[in-house]
């Protein structure tokens, strides 16, 4: 009896803790799906890739559009996939961070998309480890930036177009200037003009043919 009993009581023991670990996993399980969730919702991509640099998961708001579209590809390196581009600087800042395992924060790279159009992704992310403290691989996210690009090419071109009209109307004003002055020269009477602290400012050929001296001198 005593040993039946034991047994009976061992027995409950490992249903509750075989129970208590199922339900542990099973929370765990609701856990990573509301923070795949949150994820997805707040990240236009949120990546992972593995110790070798390659992606092992990309999902988000714009992730399934561009992995459908093949502009982003798992299974291979970032600078691998076909449709991302990147200015030399931002892929070498890239390339130590991952190679040294440190965070980075903000580059900026383009995917270009099939049909042409052009996404501007903002990226960050930190390195991986495991309990034993091995280097496991990068996670991160995107953001999509183009509308904050496009909006500051808008203000290069409108700065352009205003300081090409200034330099226009600078060369219209001297211009005319040099009409005004041509004429003055032109004419058989003399002429001057003073500013307002009464100092000559110009004098016309005339005038200086009346006092027979140079227009550099007067």
């Amino acid at each position: 009896p005593y040993t039946t009993l034991f047994r009976s009581g061992a027995l409950r023991e490992f249903r509750q803790s075989a129970q208590q670990r199922a339900a542990a996993e099973r929370a765990l399980r609701e856990s990573e799906a509301r923070l795949r969730t949150l994820s997805d919702m707040s990240s236009d991509v949120f990546w992972e890739i593995d110790a070798d640099f390659r992606y092992t998961a990309l999902s988000g708001l714009r992730a399934s559009e561009l992995l459908a579209r093949r502009v982003l590809l798992l299974g291979v390196c970032p600078w691998d996939n076909p449709g991302i581009k990147g200015e030399p600087l931002e892929w070498g800042r890239l390339r130590n961070a991952l190679e040294s395992r440190q965070p980075f924060r903000d580059l900026q790279f383009q995917l270009q998309l099939p049909d042409g159009g052009v996404i501007h992704l903002q990226v960050s992310g930190d390195p991986v480890f495991g309990h034993d403290g091995g280097f496991c691989g990068f996670r991160g996210t995107g953001k999509d930036i183009s509308k904050q690009k496009a909006v500051e090419a808008e203000i290069r071109r409108l700065n352009q177009s205003l300081e090409q009209r200034v330099a226009e109307r600078t060369l219209a004003l001297h211009q005319s200037e040099q009409r005004y002055l041509s004429i003055l020269e032109d004419q058989t009477e003399m002429i001057c003009r003073f500013d307002a602290s009464a100092r000559m400012t110009f004098v016309n050929e005339a005038f200086c043919r009346m006092f027979q001296d140079r227009k550099s001198v007067v």
